[in-house]
């Protein structure tokens, strides 16, 4: 379960979410929407536990949060192979599974 209570966040002076509450349960699924620059993507992040909230409570029980960036992603530094294993092993594919895809 997902719940966010009273949640607010600043990037510095700007206010970007404020007093955010929100439930989600297992097997509920949900839709953000909103114009450019309304908080959608932060909201996610905190979600997912890539922020932190100024003030509030976020919990997520879940077991597996993924977050797919509007930007592509891949780290320049890596291969191909080697980017898509990161999301292998985040989505808790043993390692030797992995390197056997490969083969």
């Amino acid at each position: 379960m997902l719940e966010m209570r009273d949640l607010s966040l600043a990037f510095g002076p700007r206010i970007v979410l404020d007093g955010i509450r929100l439930d989600v349960r297992p097997g509920e699924r949900i839709g953000v929407i909103g114009p450019s620059g309304a908080g959608k993507s932060t909201l996610l992040r905190l979600a997912a536990g890539l922020l932190r909230p100024d003030s509030g409570t976020c919990r997520n029980t879940f077991q597996r949060t993924r977050l797919v960036f509007q930007e592509p992603r891949l780290l320049p530094w890596r291969s191909v192979a080697d980017n898509l294993d990161i999301a292998l092993h985040a989505g808790g594919v043993p390692t030797d599974e992995i390197a056997a895809r490969r083969d």
